[in-house]
């Protein structure tokens, strides 16, 4: 959940935001549902035939700051702020057994969930995007009281939230992952009032997810060799 899914703190924002999270659970059923794919999937024709987009945030260099503490934080960040070593002795092997909890609890594919977390924030629970999106699954501050986060920068917390969050949308948009994914970022009412405007920072986002997705499910799906 990046910029372009950031509302104003305003009256505005936050009623856009509610009423996103109001309709997320409400399915879309047959010609509305057919029209938005049909929108979405020629858009991302051009957008899937171009060179590999670069990551969303490049590891930085030994020594030097990852890119999103760099980025000037506009609108401000809140007043919340990641602990300094939240998570000090917490390894990638933790991270993915909580999300194969999550996975499991809500129904979601686990490969699903690590491709998300990689492009949101590279595996890194402190992240914290330049319009305030904060930890592993980049989860705006509505966004998280609304799915009863209390510590974004808990990888549980965050893992729990943001995959009931995709949940939803998978349910929205009768599995189509597409959708679900460009709801995820752009947002849902963005997505649904104007999908022929669907922006490029949004198919990008759409690329690099499934990339990642079909690389872990090749990963998880592949037969050992030489063994036994």
């Amino acid at each position: 959940m990046h910029s372009l899914r950031a509302k104003d703190p305003g009256s505005d924002g936050f009623q856009s935001l509610l009423e996103d999270r109001l309709t997320a659970a409400t399915p879309l059923e047959g010609r509305i549902l057919s029209l938005l794919v049909e929108i979405i999937n020629k858009i991302m024709v051009n957008a899937e035939s171009a060179p590999p987009p670069g990551p969303l945030f490049p590891p930085p260099a030994y020594g030097e700051e990852p890119a999103w503490t760099l980025m000037p934080k506009t609108p401000a960040v809140p007043e919340e702020k990641p602990p300094d070593r939240p998570f000090p002795s917490l390894e990638r092997q933790e991270i993915d057994s909580r999300i194969k909890e999550a996975a499991a609890k809500h129904g979601v594919d686990a490969d699903l969930i690590r491709a998300v977390i990689e492009v949101e924030s590279r595996f890194d629970p402190q992240a914290v995007s330049p319009v305030g999106a904060r930890g592993l699954m980049q989860l705006m501050p509505a966004t998280s009281a609304d799915l009863g986060v209390r510590n974004p920068f808990d990888p549980g917390q965050n893992i729990e939230g943001g995959t009931r969050y995709l949940k939803q949308l998978l349910g929205r948009y009768g599995g189509n992952r597409r959708l679900a994914l460009a709801a995820y970022n752009w947002g849902l009412g963005n997505l649904e009032k104007r999908p022929e405007a669907l922006p490029l920072e949004t198919r990008r986002y759409l690329v690099r997810v499934e990339k990642a997705y079909q690389r872990y499910a090749g990963e998880t799906r592949t037969p050992a060799v030489g063994l036994g």
